[in-house]
């Protein structure tokens, strides 16, 4: 099945999903006993959360997945997602993206 444009906007609630159970995993890390995993800049979570994120999103959208701490490409479909909001944020204000219009 083609994903078009008009099928975007459906997408939203599944990414919000996933983003709140990132939400819930980083709270159950930093609040685990002893604190979180992991040191010197690396936290086992972050991980766990690149594989569920990974999966789930690729799963609602094949697309190539750029993945700014691993910098590793997942070839799919014409759409590509980003995982550093920074550079999406950016993306999205090149493209034109009205943060008052849209929400």
């Amino acid at each position: 099945m083609m994903i078009t444009l008009a099928d975007l906007p459906g997408l939203l609630p599944p990414v919000i999903a996933a983003a709140e159970t990132v939400g819930e995993m980083l709270a159950a890390e930093f609040a685990r006993r002893g604190g979180p995993r992991g040191g010197g800049g690396h936290a086992e979570v972050d991980a766990e959360i690149e594989v569920m994120l990974r999966e789930q999103l690729l799963a609602l959208l094949p697309a190539r997945l750029l993945q700014h701490a691993r910098a590793m490409q997942i070839s799919g479909e014409s759409y590509r997602l980003k995982d550093t909001p920074t550079e999406c944020q950016n993306m999205l204000a090149k493209a034109g993206y009205d943060p008052d219009r849209w929400g």
